[in-house]
């Protein structure tokens, strides 16, 4: 948390706001960008009941390249285990182990809002950070500003659909920029 992105919330059980509370849930998360809810009930709610929660601020989106549950294509599942080099292999050809990321930016209309519910986690490493990027962009000199303002970025699916191909892993349709 700081003060351009976060909030943390406590005594709240997501799975059993009702309308009202997700609305205002939805206002909350468009006003501090990522809202932290510790100790929920995720892992012991049918999987049905929390995809439904989901559900109400959107249509889910079914990942391009990730594994999921049978039967649940919505669900994205995270998973690194201590013989992953997935991520060694991506720092190869780079200066540092930040490594940025938009999720689904290459999609047509991308995610408005995620979930990210962590069912095991280490003890230590293993974080995830967020970053206002309109803050990010405002703290730019007006000259930067100024270079940027003419350009175009291509978001790319192209890219992640080999890799996943590469590592024997899924491609569920055709990428896109």
């Amino acid at each position: 948390m700081s003060a351009c992105v976060g909030l943390e919330v406590e005594g709240i059980q997501l799975s059993k706001l009702n309308d009202r509370g997700k609305d205002e849930l939805a206002l909350l998360t468009a006003q501090n960008k990522v809202v932290v809810f510790r100790n929920q009930d995720f892992a012991d709610l049918p999987i049905e009941q929390a995809l439904d929660l989901g559900r109400y601020f959107g249509k889910l989106l079914i990942h391009p390249t990730t594994g999921a549950p049978a039967g649940f294509p919505e669900v994205h599942v995270v998973h690194r285990s201590a013989e992953d080099t997935s991520f060694q292999d991506c720092l190869i050809a780079r200066t540092n182990s930040i490594n940025w990321h938009s999720d689904s930016s290459f999609e047509i209309q991308p995610p408005g809002t995620t979930f990210l519910y962590a069912l095991e986690s280490p003890e230590a490493g293993g974080d995830t950070l967020f970053i206002n990027q309109v803050k990010a962009y405002e703290r730019l000199s007006p000259a930067f500003r100024e270079i940027l303002s003419g350009l175009q970025a291509i978001h790319s699916g192209f890219e992640q659909a080999h890799c996943s191909l590469a590592r024997g892993g899924v491609k569920r349709r055709d990428p896109i920029s």
